[in-house]
């Protein structure tokens, strides 16, 4: 899948509008549709980052490179959730539930 379509494919399952998006990355309404329609070339790391934040996905995702929507919060909250990670560490265990909130 190309950026242009998960672009898309994010923005549409999220039910947010172009210009949603635009303001939440800091670019205009027509360069986001420009970006979902494959028209706009060459966007820069620092708006695929923001984008990537923004729909809460791994730049890998994002570019095609994976298909797991993985980011860092969500591996955090899987680390987290880990009863290894409960076990190996008996003194995180007791705070592990306020820090699934928390996420």
């Amino acid at each position: 899948m190309s950026l242009s379509e998960r672009l898309a494919e994010l923005r549409e399952a999220r039910k947010v509008s172009l210009q949603f998006v635009a303001d939440a990355v800091g670019v205009s309404k027509t360069h986001v549709y420009e970006l979902e329609k494959g028209s706009a070339s060459n966007p820069s790391l620092n708006l695929l980052l923001s984008l990537a934040d923004f729909y809460d996905v791994s730049l890998d995702y994002l570019a095609g490179c994976s298909n797991h929507q993985s980011s860092k919060l969500g591996q955090l909250k899987a680390f987290v959730a880990s009863d290894a990670v409960a076990m190996s560490y008996q003194s995180f265990g007791q705070y592990r539930s306020a820090i699934l909130k928390l996420c």
